[in-house]
């Protein structure tokens, strides 16, 4: 499955365009590389996304089929890390 589609079907961003173009300003990695919208990724994937000032680690644990409710979404990945950068307010 596209990286783009995943992040779409587990509710952390909420398109596959919001998803390609953090992947174009390389905010998305995968197992530690810069990813492409279309990099398929696969179950026990690391990925790490940069949104605004928080960064979201997690570990992909399968890979949904069909459309998946709000409530079910977190069952598809782990959470590793979930770190706060500072913004420039602060």
């Amino acid at each position: 499955m596209r990286i783009d589609l995943f992040l779409k079907k587990v509710c952390i961003v909420k398109s596959r365009s919001a998803a390609a173009k953090l992947c174009q300003k390389q905010k998305i990695t995968v197992n530690g590389r810069p990813a492409k919208s279309s990099k398929e990724i696969r179950p026990d994937d690391k990925i790490s996304v940069a949104l605004g000032s928080k960064e979201l680690t997690f570990s992909v644990v399968a890979l949904p089929e069909g459309n998946v409710s709000k409530t079910q979404a977190p069952s598809f990945y782990r959470v590793i890390d979930l770190k706060r950068t500072p913004s420039a307010f602060e």
